[in-house]
């Protein structure tokens, strides 16, 4: 309650000095509000990826800068655009905070009494081999699937949108419905591999492999953001795996990043002067400032226009339910459920914030509703990775944290892309999860699961084997199956168990 005061207060004194035009005090005051909460929220975690952190640092402080209006494009801000703006920090806190305190106390009781499973957790090196060649193997398949589809496409489209010279939108045009969901697979592999790499202390040929051909990959297809997601996604697994910064490893990073952007900026065949007549400065500023300035503060810029439109009704969910009419092809058989299109400035400039599609959809209650179920995602995620259940929650946190940070940029949620690589990534998460449980024993094999080699059911051929075993674990195993209030010592037998209706 104590952030929400905080920043409520320096909201209202924002907008009072950005309606009297006193942009530069109105800017300063939410990004050193917006700064100070994520140092705050942050170091109570002990987490600097803490996701309520970044979520304020990512779209109140994007707003803030946005406040410092050097563009012409910078119109003054509508009453509701306010208002909406506020709900969508305001609502994330409080479904952030809602599922977080209703875990705090389970949590508590959990770090009590059972001590939960570190990343680097300490098992026999034959197991350490089974894990590790398992990650190994999603590299290769991730790999794989992903060059796969890049040459596929490679052969239909007959061009590679790097060496295509004079052609702005050669990445737009280099796709082939459904199979470029696969093509850009590569952009998780490098913080699986950095997963693999941290977890199993191995820097082998597939370690590299996973960290260079997905970078290979992302500038043969001239893609900015794949680049930008690929890195961060992999420097913030490796934080989450290490819970330290590594000074060098930033520094690699953003050197990356820059040139590697400015590079496919000009592959692009985007010239200085180009974009500076996109983005209309007020001021002659380098374009290294300018660039990165207009993708912040132009998405509320076009928040601001469509809240401006009267001339457009309320979609009512089809903007939100966009993934789900792509993956299922169900645009195609009826392409009136995706026929809206974004109110933009400028159609150079598509970019929005992450609240956009909810406002086109449900108005000030869509921002609210939103950013609440936002905000209690984010608090079930940090309760899980706190409990480490699995070694690939690292990998969806990783993800959501991106997409909290960067929430500034665009509609994170209602791109099928995104849902592409959580569906995977969840998937990856169970699978690896059952295989520790199996090596574990904990796994419990499902009633309808079937064993082909001894022609049985699988749940009978494990009972078999638990007659021979002598684990206390699997007996207590068996004891709950029984349903019997009885001690295990009780079965010193273990050749005589009782059968279906109590009789030895």
């Amino acid at each position: 309650m104590n952030d929400i005061i905080i920043f409520s207060s320096a909201y209202l004194l924002s907008i009072v000095f950005s309606v009297t035009q006193n942009n530069y005090p109105a800017a300063a005051i939410l990004i050193f509000t917006s700064a100070y909460l994520y140092y705050s929220i942050s170091s109570d975690a002990k987490n600097a990826l803490n996701l309520k952190g970044l979520w304020v640092l990512g779209f109140g402080g994007g707003l803030g800068i946005s406040l410092l209006k050097l563009s012409h494009l910078s119109k003054d801000y509508l009453p509701m655009t306010w208002f909406c703006f506020y709900l969508a920090v305001v609502c994330f806190f409080l479904g952030y905070d809602a599922i977080n305190k209703r875990k705090e106390y389970k949590r508590r009781q959990f770090l009590t009494y059972a001590k939960p499973a570190s990343l680097y957790s300490s098992t026999t090196e034959e197991n350490d081999d089974f894990l590790s060649g398992f990650i190994k193997k999603i590299i290769i398949v991730m790999l794989s699937i992903s060059i796969c589809a890049f040459l596929f496409e490679l052969y239909f489209l007959k061009f590679i949108p790097l060496f295509s010279i004079g052609t702005p939108h050669a990445y737009s045009e280099f796709h082939i419905v459904g199979v470029h969901y696969l093509t850009t697979l590569h952009v998780l592999v490098p913080s699986i591999s950095i997963i693999y790499g941290t977890r199993f202390n191995k820097k082998d040929k597939i370690f590299y492999a996973g960290l260079i051909i997905p970078f290979i990959l992302a500038v043969l297809l001239v893609s900015r953001s794949q680049i930008l997601m690929g890195t961060i996604f992999a420097f913030f697994a490796h934080y989450l795996m290490k819970r330290r910064v590594n000074s060098n490893l930033v520094i690699l990073s953003v050197v990356i990043i820059i040139i590697t952007y400015i590079g496919l900026t000009f592959a692009r065949s985007h010239s200085a002067q180009y974009l500076k007549d996109i983005f209309e400065m007020k001021f002659d500023l380098p374009i290294f400032l300018s660039q990165p300035y207009t993708y912040i503060a132009n998405n509320y810029e076009n928040f601001n226009l469509l809240v401006g439109r009267s001339d457009y009704h309320r979609s009512l969910g089809l903007k939100m339910l966009y993934p789900i009419f792509t993956l299922s092809f169900a645009k195609f058989k009826w392409p009136w459920l995706v026929y809206l299109y974004n109110v933009v400035n400028k159609p150079e400039l598509t970019t929005v914030t992450i609240i956009y599609d909810a406002y086109f959809d449900f108005g000030f209650l869509g921002v609210a509703g939103f950013t609440f179920v936002l905000g209690m995602i984010a608090a079930q995620l940090n309760d899980l990775f706190i409990k480490k259940k699995s070694l690939f929650i690292v990998l969806i946190y990783a993800q959501y944290a991106f997409y909290m940070f960067f929430s500034f940029f665009t509609t994170w949620f209602t791109i099928p892309q995104t849902w592409v690589y959580m569906i995977i990534s969840i998937f990856i998460y169970y699978l690896y999860k059952r295989k520790e449980s199996i090596i574990n024993g904990t796994y419990k094999v499902p009633k309808n699961e079937y064993n082909f080699r001894q022609r049985k059911p699988a749940n009978k051929v494990r009972l078999a084997n638990l007659r021979s075993s002598k684990n206390n674990n699997i007996i207590n195993l068996i004891l709950s199956k029984l349903k019997l209030k009885k001690s295990k010592d009780d079965f010193i037998n273990y050749d005589k168990l009782p059968g279906p209706d109590g009789s030895m």
